[in-house]
């Protein structure tokens, strides 16, 4: 069950209008003194005076200290609720109003610290992309090399596979003259004298 001030406020006002209404209706219809009738008016005057002051010094207040912690929560911190007649409602009002200037400096620092955090990271951001493009053109220097190297070496590896086909070719044709001189020696040495 939820129970309000206004509630409160509004039942205790019922209360004493209808028991001042009451003492003033038997008052009429019995012919009591005018003692009697002025008190049940009394009542029900301070009843209404009663009602007005807790309604405007204390309900009006909460109400716009509610108002503001609603503005509060939907990111306006720059509210304020004006003081309240009330010594504890005062008191209660520029604690409310503290916080929100307190809140409303924490979130302009916050707000400072994440625009230096986002200027550093976009410094860094842009030291890595320069890395990477540094990087990348050394990659593509060294592969450059790589494969003038590779060149080279294929250039190299004909020459030499080349140079050794000669060589295979140059032993067979020197076997071959060494198998027609020593043939020649033969037939030579083989031959009559004359």
């Amino acid at each position: 069950m939820r129970i309000s001030l206004t509630g409160i406020t509004r039942a205790v006002a019922f209360l004493l209008i209808t028991g001042s209404a009451v003492s003033l209706w038997f008052a009429l219809h019995a012919e009591a003194s005018l003692t009697l009738m002025c008190a049940s008016l009394t009542g029900i005057a301070s009843t209404v005076v009663l009602v007005f002051l807790v309604s405007r010094g204390v309900l009006l207040p909460i109400m716009k200290m509610r108002k503001a912690i609603r503005r509060a929560a939907g990111g306006d911190l720059t509210v304020r609720v004006p003081p309240a007649r009330l010594t504890e409602l005062r008191s209660l009002t520029r604690e409310l109003n503290d916080m929100l200037s307190r809140l409303a400096t924490e979130k302009g620092e916050v707000k400072d610290v994440r625009n230096i955090f986002e200027v550093r990271v976009r410094a860094r951001t842009r030291e890595l992309e320069e890395l990477t493009g540094n990087l990348e053109q050394k990659v593509q220097e060294r592969t450059e090399a790589m494969e003038e190297k590779m060149k080279e070496l294929e250039r190299f590896r004909r020459l030499a596979v080349g140079r050794e086909l000669r060589m295979v070719e140059l032993k067979k044709e020197l076997r071959q003259r060494k198998e027609r001189l020593g043939e020649e020696l033969e037939e030579s040495l083989a031959a009559p004298k004359p």
